[in-house]
C-alpha cells in the first residue's frame, strides 16, 4: 500500500568571470569610469529528502514528501568584502490524483518551494544601459532567495481516441520576491564618454537599478489546455492545441508603497498550433503562435506600459536509424 524513497541531493556551482564595473573618482558630482573586476562565485547544496507514495485505492493516487534544503552561498570580487550566505528551508509537498471517472482526473497539490537565485543577479557588476539606456543594473550580492507555496487545483477530461482538456487554478504565495528596484542613486559620466543616454546636455547620468528582496508577494490564476486530433475531420495525423494562462500577481512596490502587478508581467499568455505526422517520411510539421498581454514596467519613479507583437514558429523535424 505504501513505497517510500528516501535520498539525499548535493550539487556544487562554482563561476569565476570578469565582468564591467564602476570605478569612483573624487570628486562632486561622482564620476564614474568603466572597468573590469575579477568576481568569483560558488553555491554549495545539500538536499536531504524522504517521499511516500500512498495506494489506497484503485482510482486514488496520494504522494507525500518532504525535502530540507541547506544551501551556502560565497562571493568575492574587487571592491568589497567576501559576502557569505546560508539558507535553511523545510518544504513539504502532497500531490492528489482521483480518478473520477476512465476519463475524468481530479487534481490537487500543495508545495513549499526555495526559487534559487540566478548568479547575474548576485554579481556586484554594474550592466551599463540596462534594462534600458537611462539606467545601469548593479547586482546584489546579500539577495535572500525566494521562497513559496503553491497550491493547484484541476482536473482533465479525456475525449475520443486522443483528445485531452484540462483545467488548472493556481496560487502562489511568495516571500522576499526578487524585483529590479531604484537606489535613488546616479552616476555621472564626463561629456563625451557618455554610456547612457544625455539628459542634461553636458554630462551623461545613468539611474542605477539593482535587485532587491521586496517582501511578500502573491500570484494566481487559471491555465486551460486543449489538444485533440483531427479525426472527425478525416485527419487523423494532425493534432491541434492551444493553451490559454489568465495571469494576476500584486507585490508591495518599494517607491510609492501602493499595491502593484510583478515587473513585466502580462495579464494573459496564449499559444496556438498544430502538428501534423508523416508517418511513412518518419516525419512531423507543425506552427505555433504565442501571443502575450500588455504589461507594465517599474523602474524606481519610470512606469513604462508595455506591448508586444505574437509571434508565429514553424518546424520540421524527421528521425535518423532506429533512435
Amino acid at each position: 500500500l505504501v513505497s517510500v524513497t528516501f535520498g539525499v541531493d548535493g550539487r556544487i556551482k562554482t563561476r569565476d568571470f570578469t565582468e564591467s564595473i564602476l570605478v569612483a573618482e573624487v570628486g562632486d558630482p561622482l564620476e564614474a569610469i568603466p572597468g573590469l573586476g575579477a568576481f568569483d562565485l560558488e553555491e554549495r547544496r545539500v538536499d536531504p529528502y524522504i517521499k511516500a507514495n500512498w495506494n489506497l485505492l484503485p482510482n486514488l493516487t496520494i504522494e507525500t514528501g518532504v525535502r530540507y534544503e541547506l544551501t551556502n552561498r560565497e562571493i568575492s570580487g574587487p571592491g568589497f568584502a567576501t559576502s557569505s550566505a546560508d539558507f535553511s528551508e523545510f518544504n513539504p509537498s502532497a500531490h492528489i490524483r482521483y480518478g473520477l471517472t476512465e476519463t475524468t482526473l481530479l487534481r490537487f497539490s500543495v508545495v513549499g518551494v526555495a526559487l534559487k537565485t540566478a548568479f547575474d543577479q548576485l554579481t556586484p557588476a554594474v550592466l551599463l544601459e540596462e534594462p534600458t539606456d537611462r539606467f545601469a543594473t548593479e547586482g546584489n550580492p546579500d539577495l535572500a532567495q525566494e521562497t513559496a507555496w503553491g497550491i493547484d487545483v484541476g482536473f482533465d477530461q479525456k475525449f475520443g481516441d486522443r483528445g485531452i482538456f484540462g483545467f488548472n487554478f493556481f496560487n502562489r504565495n511568495i516571500k522576499d520576491k526578487i524585483e529590479l528596484a531604484g537606489t535613488g542613486r546616479t552616476t555621472n559620466f564626463p561629456a563625451g564618454d557618455e554610456p547612457c543616454e544625455d539628459l542634461n546636455g553636458d554630462d551623461a547620468q545613468c539611474e542605477i537599478v539593482t535587485f532587491q528582496n521586496l517582501g511578500d508577494a502573491r500570484a494566481y490564476g487559471i491555465e486551460v489546455d486543449v489538444e485533440a486530433p483531427l479525426t472527425l475531420l478525416g485527419l487523423p495525423e494532425t493534432t491541434i492545441f492551444a493553451n490559454y494562462t489568465w495571469l494576476k500577481s500584486e507585490v508591495v512596490d518599494p517607491v510609492t508603497g501602493q499595491k502593484r502587478a510583478f515587473n513585466d508581467q502580462p495579464d494573459y499568455i496564449l499559444n496556438v498550433g498544430f502538428i501534423h505526422s508523416l508517418t511513412e517520411w518518419n516525419s512531423a510539421f507543425g506552427a505555433s503562435y504565442q501571443h502575450r498581454g500588455d504589461s507594465t514596467e517599474f523602474l524606481f519613479d519610470e512606469v513604462t506600459e508595455l506591448s508586444y507583437e505574437g509571434n508565429l514558429e514553424a518546424f520540421w523535424e524527421t528521425r535518423f536509424g532506429k533512435s
